[in-house]
């Protein structure tokens, strides 16, 4: 009987090893999907207490947060070191339980994103595209420019607007141009991409197009300002549209396109056979089949749809059906330009603030469970990543830091008093990063 019972007791231990850490599961990407759906079934309960933190170097507020990426109990992200003119970026792999470094790589640009499948990272700089296994690189692209975070699909890189990758060789699969509203003589005209979304063997391009319209010549004469008592002269109107490509994931070709004339205030959303939009004065969502529009909830202010859970689709301080658009209830948050992440039934708000950097709701209320992470001076967060029992998040006082549940002891402080640079500071280190692109460009 004592022999079967320590085996009993040896098995329900391997189990739950192999169900808690094992299994926990990845954020691969910007967005945890290409969905961008921000939403993980591992549930990390508040309060929350700091279990580690990495320094990623020099920071200020000319550098914004990346988002980390987790995969296989690692966690890659992004760093920034000053050190007198030279200005290095790096990328550090660390271990997801303990924050122990476990390779770094110099990049030679500015990191836009990564993502991750396996043991496989694929990192977007300003120039290039380019693949590391164990912090060794395996293949690389140059891309020209770029800014763009990037997704992993079905063996395919997918970025910028929009070219496909393969994950094993980096060479080119496909690449789509979209046909754009370009400038003339009456008009001036700038298209912004946003990041690209798949899903169901479909690539959504959506481009925000800004027409500005002159009266005159395309590039108006600067003549002298209007004397004291003269009126001002009119801004030019402009025409704001958003244009949705939807494209083969296999092999760029177009399947449908839709104009609309909103602007796109996020990345489009991809959950349960829909496209969500969130823009300025309403939420929309498409059959991603067609692109046939399924429902629009008119809403005040700038929308971005930032994560989904089951049937609920938040968006910027609102929570409404997948369904129908209907809304279900509405929340509040302290913090300023929050971004959002679903944790088993927790929605979790990091954002702005002068007293803290997170906040924990019930994902189906909107009730407010817990406030936390003590901060000093104004600080700022990227978005919630959650994996396993962890929650990450990078700050501007240039850390990574990883949350567990638990209660924080009465002084913890997240980080130290940020030592905010001048003007002049970061005016120099944006010069001298501005310099170096210069250089690299003409060799």
């Amino acid at each position: 009987m004592g022999r079967i019972t320590t085996i009993f007791i040896f098995t329900a231990v391997v189990l739950f090893n192999l169900s808690s850490g094992a299994h926990a599961a990845d954020w691969n990407m910007w967005g945890k999907d290409t969905g961008h759906t921000s939403y993980t079934t591992d549930s990390v309960e508040p309060p929350l207490k700091v279990s580690w933190n990495f320094d990623l170097g020099y920071r200020s507020p000319g550098f914004g947060p990346v988002e980390p990426v987790v995969s296989n109990n690692t966690v890659y992200t992004r760093g920034i070191t000053v050190d007198g003119q030279n200005v290095q970026g790096w990328l550090f792999a660390l271990n997801a339980s303990t924050g122990k470094l476990i390779w770094k790589y110099k990049t030679n640009w500015d990191i836009r994103g990564i993502a991750v499948l396996g043991d496989l990272v694929v990192v977007s700089d300003d120039m290039n595209i380019y693949a590391l296994s164990n912090g060794t690189e395996k293949w690389r692209r140059e891309i020209g420019s770029g800014s763009q975070p990037l997704i992993i699909y079905k063996n395919l890189v997918l970025s910028g607007q929009a070219f496909a990758l393969s994950l094993e060789n980096g060479s080119l699969v496909w690449t789509y141009e979209p046909e754009l509203p370009g400038a003339d003589e009456t008009h001036l005209v700038n298209n912004w991409a946003r990041p690209l979304a798949a899903g169901e063997n479909k690539v959504i391009l959506a481009v925000e197009t800004i027409q500005t319209y002159y009266t005159g010549p395309r590039v108006p004469t600067v003549t002298e300002p209007p004397k004291l008592g003269e009126p001002i002269p009119p801004e030019p109107p402009q025409n704001i549209s958003t244009i949705i490509f939807s494209l083969n994931a296999e092999t760029g070709k177009e399947e449908w396109v839709k104009r609309i004339p909103f602007s796109i205030e996020s990345a489009p959303v991809i959950s349960n056979g829909k496209l969500f939009i969130g823009s300025n004065g309403s939420v929309q969502a498409y059959l991603l089949e067609d692109g046939r529009e399924v429902w629009r909830t008119v809403l005040p202010g700038f929308r971005k749809v930032e994560a989904v859970k089951d049937n609920l689709l938040f968006a910027g301080g609102t929570t409404l059906s997948m369904e129908d658009g209907k809304k279900v209830f509405t929340y509040e948050s302290s913090l300023s330009s929050p971004s959002l992440a679903v944790s088993g039934d927790i929605l979790y708000v990091a954002g702005s603030s002068n007293s803290a950097l997170l906040e924990a709701l019930n994902a189906s209320t909107g009730e407010l469970i817990w406030r936390g992470v003590k901060v000093i001076g104004y600080n700022s967060a990227s978005k919630p990543v959650i994996s396993g029992d962890k929650l990450f998040l990078t700050a501007q006082d240039g850390k990574l830091y990883a949350f567990s549940h638990g209660t924080p002891s009465a002084g913890e402080t997240l980080g130290l008093p940020m030592r905010a640079p001048s003007l002049g500071a970061v005016l120099s280190i944006l010069v001298l990063l501005g310099a170096s692109i210069i250089i690299r460009r003409k060799k």
